[in-house]
């Protein structure tokens, strides 16, 4: 899965690099990631709120920027079950990282203040570490965004940002945490939204 997203990507950024760029932004980005419940049918995972890093690629056409964006936040998960107390507080490692391509639309006609919002689609990864167990699953997920753009020369500049961040899955999702033999388990939804705030620095290169 993750193979072809990555060629699906490469394919995505040759194409419009080559025929509508008129200039590429680099952004390496520091956020603080809010935390989120995932409620299930058996228990609840509260997900920790943390600091995230990641990079996002813009590629900018006038007013439209089209962007492949990855973000990484390592956490913590705790479960709490709903009907064994001796499951509750189960405190379990977890690393989710998002994987996103999306569409910014930039307002204003001044060129060093740039504001801009946005939408993106993608996968999200979330990796818990529930020693002895582990449990790995991927979901659909979306994002919306809106931000502002500084530039201190045209090369350099600053990215101020929000995002509101939306997993979802289709055929079933669960978290086991512990040897308690019980999880969270959720039906198809939009089982939690995430909101982080951040700051990134902008490398602008011409095409």
């Amino acid at each position: 899965m993750f193979k072809i997203i990555k060629l699906t990507l490469l394919l995505f950024l040759a194409i419009t690099v080559r025929t509508q760029a008129q200039h590429i932004e680099i952004i390496p980005q520091s956020n603080y990631t809010f935390g989120g419940k995932i409620h299930g049918r058996y228990g609840e995972l509260k997900i920790q709120g943390s600091e995230s890093y990641g990079i996002s690629l813009d590629i900018v056409n006038k007013k439209t920027s089209f962007q492949i964006e990855y973000f990484y936040q390592p956490t913590t998960g705790n479960y709490r079950d709903y009907f064994n107390p001796d499951l509750n507080n189960q405190r379990s490692d977890l690393r989710i990282s998002w994987y996103h391509v999306g569409v910014r639309q930039r307002f204003g006609t001044n060129e060093k203040v740039v504001p801009f919002a946005g939408a993106s689609l993608g996968l999200t990864n979330f990796n818990l570490d529930s020693s002895p167990s582990r449990y790995n699953e991927t979901a659909l997920s979306f994002g919306l965004q809106t931000g502002t753009n500084i530039y201190l020369s045209d090369i350099l500049g600053l990215r101020f940002h929000g995002r509101l961040n939306f997993p979802v899955q289709f055929n079933g999702f669960g978290f086991y945490a512990g040897t308690g033999g019980s999880g969270a388990s959720a039906s198809a939804s939009a089982y939690f939204i995430q909101a982080d705030l951040g700051a990134g620095l902008i490398f602008r290169l011409a095409n």
